[in-house]
């Protein structure tokens, strides 16, 4: 600040203000006397919402996911690879024998979503082809050119008692036959295919099948816990990573829009404030017992900030277009 001469009152004023102890009381009295508001004097669900609005934008999210997040990613990967930690060692004793009780309990599919996947061609393609393999592998174990095979088993037992004419007709009457079981398994196929795909849907409906889902979790719970960390993040590079993060700043500039969403988050706010706007900053520090951290952070950070402001010349030409002016322009002055 240029060397000015102040009137006394301001002069003791900057005097002060330089002096740190002085400044660091005065910024625990202010400190003091905001965390006594009540916080709906700070917040309001419009005020809240116009500040998603400010600072979820498309430019300020990709800044965010390209500064931050991706190098996170590529980070924790090698921390993970030099730690050699599993996934078991970021969960308690207590958490883990509870998330593996939670994770074992039945699982039961709705019947109606059961109904409508087996109606899906994927499914009915599916469960085609694994009757028609079990029913070729059946048909196939009938061919007589097929050593222990029924038709074959016949054939020998024939030789030894006829005629080379009559081995002829057993090989004849074996082709017919194999002909005939083909047809007779496309047809069973054909007209049974809906009833197979009402008891597939009662089989994976059943308490016994929701029983079995539940220990197929528990084994898969397992597994995941003895998993290194790093495999998680290496199956994370793997995936198109890129491309799901250049789609977020769009979802959420999307949803943002969307008048449904918003009121949705102007509600939730007015309810947060509902049971919390009444109650002072104060209240919510005592409750995690932090006052007295948070008012020496505050005095720590701001006391210094003050020091040097008082030596600056915006706060010297604040003084005079507010003060001294104030005080030339009042009568008898």
């Amino acid at each position: 600040m240029s060397e000015r001469i102040w009137p006394d009152g301001i002069e003791r004023l900057l005097t002060r203000l330089g002096d740190e102890q002085a400044v660091a009381d005065l910024v625990g009295l202010v400190f003091d006397f905001c965390i006594d508001q009540p916080i709906g004097r700070y917040l309001s669900p419009g005020q809240m919402l116009e500040a998603l609005d400010r600072i979820l934008t498309p430019e300020i999210v990709e800044r965010a996911l390209q500064a931050h997040l991706r190098p996170f990613l590529d980070r924790e990967r090698e921390r993970a690879a030099a730690r050699g930690d599993r996934v078991e060692e970021w969960l308690t004793e207590t958490a883990q024998k509870e998330l593996r009780r939670l994770v074992g309990r039945p699982i039961r599919l709705r019947r109606s979503f059961l109904e409508q996947l087996v109606q899906q061609e994927a499914v009915r393609h599916m469960l085609r082809s694994i009757i028609e393999e079990a029913l070729g592998r059946f048909v196939d174990s009938l061919k007589p050119d097929r050593k222990g095979s029924l038709l074959a088993a016949l054939g020998r037992g024939a030789a030894g008692v006829a005629s080379t004419m009559t081995r002829g007709l057993l090989g004849k009457l074996g082709s017919q036959l194999e002909a005939a079981l083909s047809r007779a398994a496309n047809s069973f196929i054909e007209s049974s295919m809906d009833l197979m795909l009402r008891h597939t849907v009662d089989l994976l409906s059943s308490p016994e099948m929701a029983q079995r889902l539940g220990e197929m979790s528990q084994t898969g719970f397992d597994g995941a816990m003895e998993l290194k960390v790093e495999q998680i993040f290496v199956a994370l590079h793997r995936m198109p990573t890129e491309k799901i993060l250049a789609l977020v700043p769009e979802l959420v500039t999307h949803n943002l829009d969307r008048q449904e969403v918003r009121q949705a988050i102007l509600e939730e706010l007015a309810a947060m404030l509902e049971v919390e706007g009444h109650r002072s900053v104060r209240e919510l520090l005592v409750e995690s017992k932090s006052v007295d951290y948070w008012r020496g952070e505050a005095i720590r950070l701001v006391t210094p900030l003050v020091v040097q402001f008082t030596g600056e010349e915006p706060l010297a030409r604040w003084l005079e277009d507010n003060l001294l002016k104030s005080q030339d322009n009042e009568p008898g002055v």
